[in-house]
């Protein structure tokens, strides 16, 4: 059985479609698939298959036998029909299938459910979904989903939510963005999100990645995926069932229930990913996504406001392995100059609550070091936001400060 990471890589890149459940009434997902992908100016195979025969879009419905060796099925039947389905998909040689088909566990069949990983298992044909909004790919045109056109973009979305990222897609499209690859995974029978994050991170045309989850049940596997893609690329992640009724509503889409809200905002969080809380900040935070290139980081410059706060930063990027080499006295003289005759020269170099009386010393710190070819990364810990803190009284200067920064 191929690892779920090449079968979704094939999957992306399918040059032979069979769509199984095709139709030719309006409306329906097995008429939709074919319409939307035709439209789209997809130019690989398409075979719709249909044992009833008749034609649609010029096409003839047709049986299984002539969807053998196809890349990609696509199953848009009932869900009762399903694991024969599947059993079928492997006799024919199609190694991954998008079943859109619901009524598994979502609905509480959760025998249907069982009989449905059974026939995976037993096919060896690797599952997007069930209950899957499906798959889009701006690179050849593969839209396998219920909504006719996508604005191509930088951004590659991983939801259980086809609705979420319909929504999302909308905002990207005002906000000047688009989508570059869509990946509902729906219940998570089998391909999961460590896979698309694999998958995904490999696409040079993809900047950013938008996850939705519903379900974290995937353990180490997912937060090492993440944390590794978290690296090279900035990675959004949007949860949903953050309250109780939140928790009870996934139950009802995808079967899915986060069950410590907290624990697992701090369990991505800690991976490297930006955890948001609504629609339209997620939106905009994958929007803004660039995908940088790799560069060598050795030696960083500390520049912080609290001496706690630099001891605890300096153990944590000298643990990281990185270099903190002492400051040379050219250096040492701006910085002091700046800091006052109360600073010590050193880095971490500690400004000792100046930023309070002054914000715009950040930005002075900055421009003293910033050409400086000493180091390759500067740490600048700034108390901006301490008005919330302390006193509206600090709003303005912090503002200005800030703007100077920039």
């Amino acid at each position: 059985m191929t690892d779920g990471s090449s079968a979704l890589r094939d999957a992306l890149d399918a040059r032979h479609v069979a769509v199984f459940g095709a139709s030719a009434t309006p409306g329906k997902w097995g008429y939709n698939v074919a319409e939307f992908l035709l439209a789209g100016g997809y130019a690989g195979k398409l075979t719709l298959v249909n044992p009833r025969g008749g034609s649609v879009f010029g096409l003839p419905l047709v049986s299984a036998s002539e969807a053998a060796g196809a890349d990609l099925a696509v199953i848009c039947t009932q869900g009762s029909a399903v694991p024969s389905i599947l059993r079928q998909c492997g006799d024919l040689g199609i190694p991954t299938a998008i079943v859109q088909s619901g009524g598994f566990a979502e609905s509480g069949d959760r025998a249907l459910a069982d009989e449905l990983q059974a026939s995976a298992t037993e096919s060896g044909v690797r599952v997007i979904g069930p209950n899957t909004y499906g798959i889009y790919v701006s690179s050849n045109a593969l839209n396998v989903t219920n909504i006719d056109q996508w604005t191509p973009g930088s951004v590659s979305i991983i939801t259980q939510s086809g609705g979420v990222a319909q929504h999302i897609a909308r905002r990207l499209e005002q906000l000047g963005s688009g989508v570059d690859v869509l990946l509902a995974l729906g219940n998570k029978l089998d391909i999961d999100f460590a896979d698309g994050l694999a998958v995904l991170a490999e696409r040079p045309s993809t900047h950013g990645i938008l996850m939705y989850l519903e379900r974290l049940d995937e353990g180490e596997r997912f937060l090492e995926q993440l944390e590794r893609v978290a690296k090279v690329l900035p990675v959004t992640v949007l949860i949903g069932g953050r309250t109780p009724e939140g928790r009870s509503a996934t139950q009802t889409h995808t079967g899915s229930m986060i069950n410590d809200w907290a624990r697992v905002r701090g369990l991505v969080a800690s991976a490297g990913a930006n955890v948001v809380e609504s629609l339209q900040l997620a939106a905009a935070s994958a929007a803004s996504s660039r995908r940088q290139p790799p560069r060598t980081v050795r030696k960083v410059l500390i520049l912080l406001d609290g001496g706690g706060h630099s001891a605890l930063l300096a153990d944590a990027i000298s643990k990281a392995g990185y270099e903190l080499p002492r400051l040379d006295a050219a250096t040492g003289a701006r910085l002091k100059a700046i800091g006052g005759p109360r600073t010590t020269p050193n880095n971490p170099f500690d400004i000792q609550s100046a930023g309070d009386r002054d914000p715009e010393i950040y930005a002075r710190m900055f421009e003293a070091v910033a050409d400086d070819p000493s180091w390759d990364a500067i740490v600048l810990g700034t108390m901006f936001g301490g008005w919330t803190l302390f006193g509206d009284d600090l709003r303005q200067p912090e503002l200005e400060g800030a703007r100077r920064l920039v």
